[in-house]
């Protein structure tokens, strides 16, 4: 019996700016109250910004930055993982700024999409 081929996803809190400071600045304010209800309905410690650029920076988990940045990421991911399927962006979290929302959606598409897709991640 042969075994199936795995196939490995990644879904990650991502948005997309034309910098990594404008991304984190955008993102991290709708981050911070959606954290903080979950922190304080579960008695834990608020989160503050100190943690949110741990998260974002360059070993972070969170797929936050320019577009440079972001296609970084997922390559490094591609290739420490063997080969990603799927990436998956959480990008709610930043839904107070539409214009902004709206900027990353294109950035995903016309700058990030194209990127990975030229180092043809597995399928």
């Amino acid at each position: 019996m042969t075994r199936p081929e795995l196939q490995v996803a990644v879904h990650a809190m991502g948005f997309v700016a034309n910098s990594d400071a404008a991304a984190r600045d955008s993102f991290y304010p709708g981050w911070a109250q959606m954290i903080g209800k979950y922190a304080y309905e579960r008695g834990w410690p608020q989160p503050d910004r100190a943690q949110f650029d741990q998260m974002t920076g360059p070993n972070g988990a969170f797929l936050v930055g320019s577009p440079e940045t972001v296609v970084a990421k997922i390559r490094h991911a591609d290739d420490v993982l063997g080969g990603l399927s799927r990436v998956a962006f959480q990008m709610t979290s930043a839904a107070f700024e539409t214009e902004a929302m709206l900027r990353s959606i294109e950035l995903l598409g016309t700058e990030v999409a194209p990127a990975v897709q030229s180092v043809q991640l597995v399928a």
